[in-house]
């Protein structure tokens, strides 16, 4: 799994960052397998 373009925001006691991400991978018949979008924790 890759990440980029992290960033964190702090707003007093709360905080959440977003990335952009890439997964590559292969499903458990052996097919290669990848996905990349944006997440966010809070």
């Amino acid at each position: 799994m890759g990440l980029s373009n992290l960033s964190i925001h702090v707003s007093g006691d709360t905080a959440w960052s977003a990335y952009d991400f890439t997964f590559a991978g292969k499903r458990a018949n052996g097919q290669p397998s990848a996905s990349k979008g944006w997440e966010s924790h809070v």
